[in-house]
């Protein structure tokens, strides 16, 4: 009789490890995600000078005969360092070179060119920066703000104006030919002087800017003028967070 009571002890210990194991054991598989997240470039710069004049051919374009028009002063652009983007395969330049030479007192260049999106995502200028050697200073204009500076000399004098500027709607006779001074909107306006700082340019997109050098009574003889401007350019959305 305890023989027989040992035996179902056993026999219930085996069906209870039997259990266990069965709730212990499942079925399984398994899935996978797999993704690619491809980035958009921002890439800006120059790509084409557009045209050039000054002083000399505005005379002659008005007839203006006192003083005689004459062809002394002449200002032109270079572009250089290029740079490649990857996803357009379109090219833009990083460096531009305005070059003025024979200039004199009320004599100005200007010189109208391409500011490019080459990238894939919108951009927004965000914001331009000129630099000046030592022995002259910056001023920006309170009435042209970030669209014409003055370059000072070292007595508080001005000798020479900075104009970069968005190029204004076509407004009539002497919109290919005018200064800025002589754009007849106001400033912001489509026929005025229009700031760069802010503008959008969408991929594959050009923005027409000019820029005029105007050299004052107080410019020296014999003396040469340099600066150099940095225009930067950031992702619109960041723009909009600013």
């Amino acid at each position: 009789m305890r023989m027989k009571k040992i035996g179902l002890l056993g026999l219930a210990l085996v069906l209870a490890l039997a259990l266990t194991g069965a709730g212990f054991a499942h079925w399984s598989d398994t899935v996978k995600i797999e993704g690619t997240a491809e980035m958009g470039s921002l890439t800006f710069g120059f790509t084409e000078i557009v045209g050039e004049w000054d002083y000399e051919d505005w005379l002659v374009y008005y007839n203006i005969t006192a003083p005689p028009p004459k062809e002394v002063g002449s200002g032109n652009c270079t572009l250089s360092v290029a740079e490649r983007d990857n996803h357009t395969e379109k090219t833009v330049y990083k460096l531009l070179t305005f070059n003025v030479t024979g200039a004199y007192p009320q004599y100005w260049a200007i010189n109208k060119f391409t500011l490019d999106n080459a990238g894939t995502i919108p951009l927004c200028v965000h914001n331009v920066t000129v630099t000046l050697p030592a022995g002259v200073t910056l001023s920006q204009s309170t009435e042209y703000p970030d669209a014409m500076w003055d370059v000072m000399d070292a007595d508080g004098k001005v000798v020479y104006n900075i104009w970069l500027y968005k190029e204004p709607v076509n407004y009539g006779p002497g919109w290919a030919i005018d200064p800025p001074w002589e754009f007849p909107g106001a400033v912001g306006t489509e026929t005025g002087v229009r700031k760069l700082v802010c503008n959008q340019i969408d991929p594959c997109n050009a923005l027409l800017t000019e820029i005029c050098v105007d050299f004052k009574q107080d410019a020296q003889e014999c003396h040469t003028y340099t600066f150099e401007i940095e225009i930067e350019a950031i992702q619109w959305n960041k723009h909009l967070e600013d």
